[in-house]
């Protein structure tokens, strides 16, 4: 069982030395007897994050979990030692590690992974398939936009209806014309949208494929486009997948990365909240559509079509920002995957 305190201050168990962003006791590190890790922020300025989330409480570090206080990134296995290495320790994240038993001793000690080279042959470019996904949503939002200018048409006709503006003779033929562009735009946005899902899962699966062969995943990649289409499930395990991609990625980048500002920038630049913001968006949209379309199908009064129709234009103005976020997102996996891919290939041909 260890009780650790590291800072800047030369009183901490470990001295962070030459980042000023760092507290002088920034974190308290404890381990238990089944080198099970928790860490806490002791009121730091500039605070802990961990895998780019900042946190408050005590937390639970996980195999994958990747630690920054101030500017320093943190390779908080080392702690796990009897014999810390401090240079170790703050250099960078080190080479994925594993506390394993010496079949010759009772001490445990580290074995450093190999760079696994050996299925990167399998590995599939994904590139072509992210822009692709991101063009057809860009689509999506201009649809979005035309939909909503359209909404607001339909709002002004049914209210000039519910007032008596509009002499009878002239709302048939109002109606129609309402009607038709209505139509038109959904038709085009569901013929979009159908295209753009098809795409979008298709670049989520192979990237999730692509992780596979680099390391050991949650899910197989099948079930990575399967969880979409089942009901119930579909409400967090893309989401899930998505978080698992996002930080293992991350962590591979970190094993094959020496240089340390460019580590803090690629890891930290896009921070994982992203992926929180674009699902939290996607299920406020998928929930609130539902609700809607049955409220439609339920409305007997021009007033009740009146607030379907306001409601559909909410749900319209979430869709503009669940699609730039989705791009965003789709767009910074994609520079992480490449980055990937070009350490991958750096090492290759330097060996």
């Amino acid at each position: 069982m260890k009780l650790l305190k590291i800072g800047k201050a030369d009183t901490n168990d470990f001295v962070v030395k030459g980042d000023d962003t760092v507290s002088k006791e920034h974190i308290q590190m404890f381990i238990d007897d089944d080198a099970n890790v928790f860490i806490t922020d002791l009121n730091s300025t500039n605070g802990t994050f961990v895998n780019g989330n900042k946190i408050d409480d005590s937390v639970k570090l996980n195999t994958y979990d990747i630690i920054k206080i101030g500017n320093t990134l943190v390779n908080w296995k080392e702690f796990l030692l009897d014999d810390i290495d401090a240079k170790k320790a703050y250099r960078t994240i080190a080479m994925d590690e594993e506390l394993v038993e010496d079949s010759d001793s009772n001490n445990s000690q580290v074995k450093k992974q190999e760079f696994n080279t050996a299925n990167l042959h399998k590995v599939r470019p994904n590139a072509q398939r992210a822009k692709s996904a991101q063009l057809l949503i860009w689509i999506i939002l201009g649809i979005y936009i035309m939909l909503i200018i359209s909404g607001f048409m339909q709002h002004d006709l049914l209210n000039s209806f519910k007032e008596g503006i509009v002499p009878e003779y002239q709302m048939n033929s109002l109606a129609e014309s309402n009607d038709n562009r209505e139509q038109l735009l959904n038709l085009l946005f569901i013929i979009v949208y159908i295209i753009s899902i098809v795409t979008f899962i298709k670049w989520f699966r192979r990237a999730y494929y692509n992780l596979n062969i680099r390391t050991t995943c949650s899910h197989s990649e099948g079930w990575a486009s399967g969880y979409w289409f089942i009901p119930i499930v579909s409400l967090w395990k893309p989401y899930q997948i998505m978080k698992e991609m996002w930080l293992k990625t991350d962590t591979l980048i970190a094993q094959r990365i020496s240089d340390k500002d460019d580590h803090n920038q690629l890891l930290y630049k896009f921070n994982i909240e992203i992926v929180g913001f674009w699902w939290t968006l996607w299920v406020i949209r998928y929930v609130g559509g539902s609700f809607v379309r049955r409220f439609y199908l339920n409305a007997t009064t021009i007033e009740e079509i009146i607030t379907s129709n306001i409601m559909s234009i909410i749900l319209l103005f979430l869709g503009v920002a669940l699609s730039i976020i989705a791009v965003k997102m789709i767009k910074q996996y994609s520079i992480k995957e490449e980055k990937l891919h070009s350490l991958e290939r750096d090492y290759l041909n330097s060996n």
